[in-house]
């Protein structure tokens, strides 16, 4: 039996870069992160499928592959597990909010390093 799961939402990128797994795919990995009320859950983010370049650093929304990477090879960055998100769709630009609030969204590119309304 098989299972997975999809995250349909914004989440936030930067620090794109090539990465290839062990058979040989090439895909745009970024650090990334999933805006939640407790705080962010980090989270590395790829893009493939044919893209030019990686994702400008900032908030973005769209459909995405949730992997759990649990296991250790010689092309993973680190032995602990993590949170892997794989484009499933063509991630659209989170224009940035120009009013504060206490929404988790309204300070999402703060997290970022962006001025809000810049």
């Amino acid at each position: 039996m098989a299972t997975s799961c999809n995250v349909h939402g914004v989440v936030g990128v930067r620090n794109g870069r090539a990465f290839t797994y062990a058979h040989g795919k090439t895909f745009w990995k970024h650090d990334g992160f999933l805006p939640l009320p407790s705080g962010d859950l980090a989270v590395d983010f790829f893009t493939f499928g044919g893209d030019p370049a990686p994702l400008d650093d900032g908030p973005y929304s769209g459909i995405a592959r949730v992997v759990s990477q649990t296991t250790v090879g010689t092309n993973v960055e680190t032995t602990d597990p993590v949170l892997q998100l794989f484009a499933t769709d063509d991630f659209a630009a989170v224009p940035p909010i120009a009013v504060e609030s206490d929404a988790p969204i309204s300070v999402f590119p703060a997290r970022l390093g962006l001025k809000a309304g810049a």
